[in-house]
């Protein structure tokens, strides 16, 4: 009974991935279910880069609190399923860093 619920609702998020970077980020990690400030910063994430407004955002939180997971990983991943020839740009404190903890992993989703 349990499985085909969970199968259900994995289904609901697939239908709904493509529209609903919530749903996406859920559906590409089930442990990455937005809280409240994530869905805030969400929001902000798609008006500013998703549908081209400004381009810039700082994001200011504790260590832990998802930055890099919906702003370097989850968003990029949607941006591109939304526009496959987009082009990003990751930038951390080393190349390796980038490659190793941000390039691979949103390749991976895709």
């Amino acid at each position: 009974m349990i499985e085909e619920g969970e199968r259900q609702y994995e289904e609901q998020l697939f239908k709904l991935a493509p529209t609903d970077i919530t749903a996406f980020s859920e559906f590409i990690d089930p442990e990455w279910v937005p809280a409240r400030h994530h869905q805030l910063m969400l929001d902000k994430l798609l008006e500013n880069f998703v549908h081209g407004q400004d381009g810039r955002l700082i994001v200011s939180m504790p260590v832990g609190h998802g930055k890099s997971v919906y702003s370097s990983l989850v968003t990029p991943a949607y941006q591109f399923g939304l526009n496959p020839h987009e082009r990003i740009i990751c930038a951390g404190h080393t190349a390796n860093f980038v490659e190793q903890a941000i390039s691979r992993k949103v390749r991976g989703i895709l």
